[in-house]
């Protein structure tokens, strides 16, 4: 055997320890055997151990348990950890992130879109409400219309009362003149 493959089974061997090893001494709920079909882990903290699913461009939607404590900056109280699902194959590990990438790339063009429709719906309700002034303007308008054809109706009686009034006047005087030159 070649010393790289050497390398490579030690390395597998001592992966496949470590997880034996994490196996036995993590306790699962009235059971200590490995199965992947088990449902609750317990950690090294005596804690429920979650079923989390991986996102990373290793491992997407890869699922598995962790500690509880386990933060995102990879902090972990006991460092507990088993995969539930078999790794994916070396093309799912390239098409997964890529179709990832194009869904968040779709859920963002998404909110763009969602963004413009709330800004046109806002413009159309302004729209609408400068139509409803508009509409109540012209009836103030044709109020104010109607009131002054009303008026000016009225300031033509008056006139025509004064012209009339000026006629009668003018032929008084007239009247007048032509009585005093008789009289003379």
């Amino acid at each position: 055997m070649s010393s790289s493959r050497l390398r490579e089974s030690k390395g597998k061997e001592s992966s496949l320890d470590l997880d034996k090893d994490l196996m036995k001494s993590s306790s699962a709920f009235g059971s200590s055997s490995v199965d992947c079909t088990q449902t609750s882990w317990v950690c090294y903290c005596s804690l429920p151990a979650p079923l989390k699913t991986s996102w990373t461009p290793k491992n997407p939607e890869r699922r598995f348990w962790g500690c509880t404590t386990y933060d995102s900056n990879r902090k972990a109280a006991c460092r507990f950890f088993k995969w539930m699902d078999e790794s994916i194959c070396e093309k799912g590990m390239k098409v997964i992130p890529t179709l990832l990438d194009r869904v968040k790339e779709l859920e963002n063009e998404n909110c763009q879109y969602l963004t413009m429709v709330k800004d046109l719906e806002t413009e159309c309700d302004s729209y609408i409400a400068r139509v409803n002034q508009l509409e109540k303007g012209d009836d103030k308008q044709l109020e104010m219309l109607t009131y002054l054809e009303k008026e000016k109706d009225v300031y033509r009686a008056r006139e025509k009362f004064l012209m009339f009034g000026l006629l009668l006047s003018w032929l008084m005087i007239i009247m007048l003149i032509g009585i005093s030159a008789l009289s003379k």
